[in-house]
């Protein structure tokens, strides 16, 4: 259909547009930062539940960082490691690479630790909002899918009904209007 729409020029025209969006997508990733990714919710819900159980926080991020998928699992043991080792929580969390919620957690549990705050339901509170969050973006991706089908349906349709539609009946007003 696009080589009969846009003749030779269909095939450079398909790869610039793969190559713009590839370089779109490669240029939004931030080397100075982890991915957030979905299991955010549940290696903070693990936490919690290890704090829950009486655990310190050091060991909890340990034994988390050992469930952790890519990098976030070392960057969660270094933390753990800088907090066994003594050093103040806001600065142990604050040098790591870790995804901004995780770093926002951080910087709670090390408020928390200052003032003493319940830290189990704050770490509850936080895996509740990144699952809102994931949930809202899964939401706003599916809708935007139904945006994105329309762009095919309109390519293969349209044209059909210009040719079976519009171009009988404008023939026909043609035609009638010179036989005057």
């Amino acid at each position: 259909m696009a080589t009969v729409l846009f003749g030779p020029l269909a095939g450079p025209l398909v790869f610039a547009g793969a190559a713009a969006v590839w370089w779109r997508r490669r240029g939004r990733s931030s080397p100075e930062r982890l991915p957030v990714d979905t299991d955010l919710p549940i290696l903070i819900g693990l936490i919690a539940s290890g704090i829950r159980a009486g655990a310190t926080l050091p060991a909890c991020l340990t034994a988390v960082s050992r469930a952790a998928t890519g990098t976030s699992g070392a960057e969660l043991a270094a933390v753990a490691e800088r907090l066994r080792l003594g050093a103040e929580p806001a600065e142990a969390w604050r040098r790591s690479a870790l995804p901004a919620p995780l770093l926002a957690v951080g910087r709670d549990l090390a408020r928390a630790s200052e003032t003493g705050a319940p830290v189990a339901d704050l770490l509850d509170r936080h895996a509740a909002d990144l699952r809102r969050a994931s949930r809202a973006r899964s939401m706003e991706r599916i809708e935007r899918l139904g945006v994105l089908v329309i762009a095919p349906l309109g390519t293969c349709f349209l044209p059909a009904f210009i040719l079976i539609g519009l171009v009988p009946m404008a023939a026909g007003l043609l035609d009638a209007a010179l036989a005057h």
